[in-house]
């Protein structure tokens, strides 16, 4: 048993396969995103509530959010739409073909997405598996920038809108965030705290727009932490949210990206070596000259 501070500010004792506490910022409407463990890695999810979870029933009322594979970036979306939504017909095959077919009893496909609507990546894209596809929920709409909580592995991110094949949208969500401005930091609310902030300030000041915003964490975030901090193996991944070969996304959720820069480096010492071989071909010349004349 233990602790969880959802993002609503309430505290709710959550059993989980793996006794994690979950940081605030990996909720969801209440709703936690669990990390992966050896003990739920290769098995089935119960759950009661949304928030407790077990690998076998606990009787009345738990029902089964992930077959096999633990807590996958489909077991998250299952149990949100299950315990948020009420929504328990929700696809049950890999994440790529979400998008397939007709939309689930009470969803409709969509292209643009709101809080509250589960994004399914093109299967490929944004260092995602091409095999498996991802998916993950929406929970800040900023333009054509989501910020998005997934499982497998547990993070919180930031991505492009184009990223998804489709956003899968419950007729009943009306894109409202039931946090109220509430910072998930614990910091003092101000007014201009709005869901365009998601309540996490990198500033340590007062939550804002000002104070936490995409200028001043250029990098995004990839987890818990900020990007290229030592607990995201130092390194950004390039674009927003994308994570370095040794972050370790693996799995359901997404591939390490190409290491930023490394081919440009190559072309730069190759340009280097050329223009320093013209050079001493053109002071050579130079030097022949100079003799033909002296002589």
């Amino acid at each position: 048993m233990s602790l969880i501070v959802v993002s609503y500010g309430r505290i709710a004792a959550a059993e989980n396969v793996c006794g994690e506490t979950v940081s605030a910022e990996l909720h969801i409407d209440g709703i936690p995103a669990y990390a992966q463990c050896d003990a739920s890695l290769n098995a089935p999810i119960y759950s009661d509530d949304g928030l407790n979870t077990r690998t076998t029933s606990g009787g009345s009322g738990w029902i089964l959010t992930q077959a096999g594979g633990g807590y996958q970036c489909t077991e998250l979306a299952h149990r949100y739409l299950a315990f948020r939504w009420n929504i328990k017909n929700s696809p049950v095959t890999k994440a790529a073909a979400w998008c397939d077919g007709a939309a689930p009893a009470g969803m409709a496909k969509t292209t643009k997405a709101v809080h509250g609507d589960v994004i399914v990546y093109v299967p490929g894209d944004c260092n995602t598996n091409a095999s498996t596809g991802h998916v993950a929920i929406v929970d800040v709409v900023d333009g054509d920038t989501l910020t998005v909580v997934g499982e497998n592995k547990a993070l919180r991110r930031v991505v492009k809108s184009t990223c998804a094949a489709c956003f899968l949208h419950v007729l009943a969500n009306d894109g409202t965030v039931p946090d109220a401005g509430i910072p998930d930091s614990g910091l003092a609310d101000v007014s201009s705290d709005t869901a365009a902030d998601t309540g996490s300030p990198e500033s340590g000041s007062s939550d804002s727009i000002a104070a936490d915003t995409l200028t001043a964490d250029s990098d995004a975030k990839d987890g818990p932490a900020v990007e290229g901090s030592t607990t995201d193996a130092g390194a950004a991944g390039g674009a927003p949210g994308q994570g370095s070969p040794s972050d370790d996304d693996s799995g359901c959720e997404c591939r390490a990206g190409n290491r930023p820069g490394f081919a440009g480096g190559w072309i730069a010492w190759i340009a280097v070596a050329v223009g320093w071989g013209a050079l001493r071909r053109r002071r050579a010349r130079v030097q022949r000259s100079r003799a033909r004349t002296s002589a």
